[in-house]
């Protein structure tokens, strides 16, 4: 019982701030891929750089 009080907390903001940033992630590369269709760059370099950019972050 005394583990869970002293390490409960850590572990849900550790799981809460993971949620958060694979989500941030996600709306980042949607972001990047969309304007790189905008600007009609090839479908390879687009895929490249969402990975990398994922990757990255």
């Amino acid at each position: 019982m005394e583990f869970m009080v002293e390490y409960g907390s850590k572990i849900i903001w550790a799981i809460l701030i993971w949620i958060i940033g694979s989500w941030l992630v996600k709306k980042i590369t949607s972001t990047v891929e969309r304007l790189m269709e905008k600007k009609k760059h090839g479908l390879i370099l687009q895929k490249i750089l969402c990975n990398l950019i994922g990757w990255g972050l």
